[in-house]
């Protein structure tokens, strides 16, 4: 019997001109629980995870090549980083497995960006 598809709650960052916009999404998980091919539909490609010690416990997933396909500058991180196209904000299990965002991780993760869009604008 087939397993049935679940969804995980995350947060995508998006930006516009000078505005950044912030939506909730839903993670498609396909028979095995991954959600691979959800999360590169959010970033237009390939990903790749970053951590930033100001969000801590939670990943951000970016476009591998955003710098390479000249994708538009989203923010700076806490770092000082810049970081370019969609950002998805998943939170992740024990084993690192991602899983969706709680009330407080979504929290959390809109202080973060807060607190990195008055650096970035």
């Amino acid at each position: 019997m087939k397993k049935k598809a679940t969804y995980q709650k995350a947060l995508v960052v998006h930006r516009s001109h000078l505005c950044l916009s912030l939506g909730d999404a839903r993670l498609e998980a396909d028979e095995t629980g991954d959600t691979l091919d959800s999360l590169q539909k959010l970033v237009k490609g390939y990903i790749e995870l970053y951590r930033d010690p100001g969000l801590p416990g939670l990943d951000l997933f970016i476009n591998e090549e955003g710098r390479l396909k000249g994708m538009e500058p989203t923010l700076y991180s806490t770092t000082g980083e810049l970081i370019v196209g969609p950002i998805v904000i998943t939170a992740h299990d024990k084993r690192g497995e991602t899983r969706s965002l709680t009330k407080r991780e979504m929290e959390m993760a809109q202080q973060w960006l807060y607190r990195c869009a008055e650096r970035t604008l």
